[in-house]
C-alpha cells in the first residue's frame, strides 16, 4: 500500500499535477457549496466561502499559467481573483 502511494506521489511530482489536483478538489467543493447556497439563499456565510474558493481557483489557475507558459496575459486570472476576493470582503463586512 505504501509503495503504491509513493508511486502516485512520484507521478504527481514528475508531471507537476499538484495544482491540477488542488483545482479539482476545490472545484468539487465549490460546486457542492454553491448547491448548498442555492438551497438556503439567506446563508451569506456560505456565499462568502464560495466566493473565496472561486477567487482562489482563479489565482491558482493564474499561477499555473505563469509557471507553464510565462505569459503576461495571465494577469487576468489574478485580476479576476482579486475582484472576487474584494466582493467576498464586501459581503463579509455587510454581515
Amino acid at each position: 500500500m505504501v509503495i503504491k502511494m509513493q508511486k502516485w506521489f512520484k507521478i504527481i511530482k514528475e508531471q507537476k499535477l499538484a495544482l491540477d489536483i488542488i483545482n479539482v478538489v476545490m472545484g468539487i467543493l465549490l460546486v457542492l457549496l454553491a448547491i448548498v447556497y442555492f438551497l438556503h439563499p439567506k446563508n451569506y456565510l456560505v456565499m462568502i466561502i464560495v466566493l473565496l474558493l472561486a477567487g482562489t481557483v482563479n489565482v491558482l489557475n493564474g499561477v499555473k499559467r505563469v509557471r507553464d507558459h510565462n505569459k503576461k496575459a495571465s494577469i487576468g486570472f489574478f485580476a479576476v481573483g482579486a475582484f472576487v476576493y474584494l466582493i467576498a470582503v464586501f459581503l463579509f463586512l455587510q454581515l
